[in-house]
């Protein structure tokens, strides 16, 4: 928990060393677990440069080989404004994760554009939702073949035969009940 808390908070959103302190004591974490304000500077300084060395680590040791190539899959999540989000399908590495205020074919292309130019990369297939601007940019801007996902197609299938099922359960238990009686 001191790790999570640390990193989403003290890491990710900047929230002080002291601050972070007085929350752990408040919630007599600091009966288990050491959290003064330098020892969390500390921590909060080992966890920045381990993401770093990660960073770098993936880099050197994702180079592409020549004529190797991978899957990726593409969608927006939304927690306020869409998150576009690209990543590897095998390793679930993540190319693009951000904030943007549209789902446009350009706006993706821009996203993209910061590591695919340089990575190298041949792209099999991208799997996606279907949607117009993610097909596109597998197509024009990745030059690979579009798939659509099955979690909307198993969705759309589901949902007459759920309905036909909970339909058929219902008239069961009303015979079920009348037979009790």
């Amino acid at each position: 928990m001191v790790l999570g808390v640390v990193y989403y908070f003290g890491v990710k959103h900047g929230v002080g060393a002291e601050s972070l302190s007085e929350f752990f004591t408040a919630i007599h974490v600091d009966a288990h677990v050491g959290v003064s304000a330098s020892s969390l500077r500390l921590l909060k300084r080992k966890m920045r440069d381990a993401i770093i060395a990660y960073e770098v680590a993936q880099q050197e040791h994702c180079q592409p080989k020549e004529g190797q190539g991978i899957c990726v899959g593409g969608d927006e999540t939304f927690f306020g404004l869409p998150i576009l989000v690209m990543l590897e399908l095998a390793s679930g590495f993540i190319f693009t994760e951000v904030e943007r205020p549209n789902r446009t074919y350009a706006t993706w292309q821009v996203q993209i554009q910061q590591w695919w130019t340089r990575c190298g990369w041949h792209f099999h297939f991208m799997v996606s939702d279907g949607a117009p601007a993610l097909i596109k940019l597998a197509v024009s801007g990745l030059g690979c073949v579009s798939v659509s996902d099955l979690f909307h197609a198993l969705s759309a299938l589901a949902q007459p035969i759920g309905s036909d099922m909970g339909r058929q359960i219902s008239q069961l238990n009303k015979k079920a009940t009348v037979l009790q009686q």
